[in-house]
């Protein structure tokens, strides 16, 4: 049985769950409400290893369903289903009972909640767990969460905070150039800002290849390719010194997203954490 810390932590997350598995095996239930005419009157035989052994299958897959769903009373329902066919002298009678309480928890309980449907690009947003790339998870590990986190919330509507994700993994990647270009005026530690990297990278691009700062000038193309995108995301962006007083619409945030993962691209094809 689940304890009560589980069903909380389940709790603090957005579950992912199949309803068709879930319509198909409820429906399934009525099987042990039309008992075959050959078992008595009183359903007191038991029930038969083969058919205890599908049942079993079936049930915990049912099981798994309500427990991403936190449905407590139809996962305790179904939790004591399954001891009955794990006992070999368990009765069509306990599961016949059972069966019929169980449905009525299924639709009470569900009757209280709100489930969100995903198909196509949005399900495949939302299921995506490297989708900047493997270089970029490999590369920027401590970006992974946002990245994903961004994703699944674009693919929920939820534009604005799928930015403040990007924010995030940004944020990251800026810390990551300003250590590479060893200037005094861009410390990593401190989050360097957008203005302090484009005002360096603007600097270094005024000046001849030959007089530019060594650590650029020895990846030259690298870093003036790095500043466009930078400088595209923050197009997209529109103004990110402002991110807090700005609101996006999905298309707006998918830009954003466009723009950030280019960038991050980049940067994962030469630097890394």
């Amino acid at each position: 049985m689940i304890s009560a810390l589980s069903f909380f932590e389940l709790g603090r997350h957005m579950q992912a769950f199949l309803p068709h598995v879930l319509v198909n095996h409820a429906v399934g239930l009525r099987i042990w409400q039309n008992i075959p005419p050959t078992i008595p009157h009183d359903r007191m035989e038991v029930v038969p290893a083969d058919l205890r052994e599908q049942a079993k299958a079936n049930l915990a897959t049912l099981r798994d369903q309500c427990l991403k769903l936190r449905l407590r009373a139809s996962y305790a329902s179904l939790s004591r289903m399954l001891l009955v066919l794990d006992d070999p002298n368990g009765v069509y009678r306990a599961l016949d009972e059972e069966s019929v309480y169980l449905e009525t928890a299924l639709v009470d309980e569900l009757r209280e909640m709100t489930c969100f449907s995903l198909e196509g690009e949005d399900e495949r947003l939302y299921r995506a767990q490297t989708i900047f790339g493997e270089t970029v998870a490999d590369r920027f590990p401590s970006a992974s969460v946002d990245v994903e986190e961004a994703s699944r919330c674009l693919a929920l509507g939820r534009a604005t905070a799928c930015v403040f994700h990007l924010m995030r993994t940004m944020e990251i990647g800026l810390r990551v150039v300003a250590k590479s270009l060893n200037d005094p005026r861009l410390d990593p530690k401190t989050n360097p800002t957008w203005h302090n990297i484009l005002k360096k990278g603007d600097e270094e691009l005024q000046k001849p290849i030959g007089q530019r700062a060594p650590e650029w000038a020895k990846n030259d193309h690298f870093f003036s390719e790095a500043q466009a995108n930078l400088r595209a995301v923050q197009f997209a962006w529109r103004n990110p010194t402002m991110h807090v007083e700005i609101n996006y619409d999905p298309e707006k945030a998918g830009d954003v997203m466009q723009a950030v993962k280019a960038f991050m691209r980049h940067l994962a094809s030469v630097l890394s954490e």
